[in-house]
């Protein structure tokens, strides 16, 4: 199903935000484009993972086909995308309804934002279009400890650490789990 949320302005240009319950074959390419030019903006590197919610983090071997797998596992996943004059500004891909620690909550799974397009608040205005979308409900989502723009962020929009995994990506370099409660 598809929904065009919104179009904003951001600088010069119209942002389109357009929510998706899977991935459409018209994007996918773009989303391969943004995983394999972001793979390493991620620690560890998204060719690296086998999927969203991989719990072994500490640095596998790398893909060298790319994020390929990474980008199987997001493929049915529900989607936010932001798009600008038919190109991929970004995106957020999320789970709805899933159990992550024993709490009944909307998933958040992977957000990226195009290199070209950051610093534009296009990462907050994804964040806050699916907090409103998802109003009444918990979200949880993961980063790691040394992802200081996001951590950030994180504590701007309301969501609190409620779980740290201490090396778990690599020595010094810990997992945190974060909640938005409903």
């Amino acid at each position: 199903m598809f929904y065009a949320l919104k179009a904003v302005k951001n600088g010069a240009d119209m942002l389109e935000l357009l929510r998706y319950d899977s991935l459409p074959a018209e994007f996918e390419d773009q989303v391969k484009a943004l995983l394999w030019a972001c793979d390493r903006d991620f620690y560890p590197p998204l060719s690296a993972r086998g999927s969203t919610t991989e719990q072994n983090l500490k640095s596998g071997e790398e893909d060298l086909s790319g994020p390929e797998l990474y980008f199987r596992s997001l493929r049915p996943q529900s989607w936010l995308l932001a798009v600008s004059d038919e190109k991929l500004m970004g995106f957020m891909s999320y789970i709805p309804e899933k159990v992550v620690d024993g709490i009944d909550c909307v998933y958040f799974s992977t957000l990226i934002v195009n290199p070209e397009a950051r610093h534009q608040g296009i990462a907050r205005l994804i964040y806050r279009t699916l907090i409103s979308d998802h109003a009444g409900r918990t979200i949880v989502l993961r980063t790691w400890s040394t992802n200081y723009g996001h951590l950030i962020l994180l504590e701007e929009l309301g969501f609190r650490p409620y779980k740290l995994l201490k090396d778990d990506r690599g020595e010094g370099v810990d997992t945190i789990y974060f909640r938005l409660e409903a």
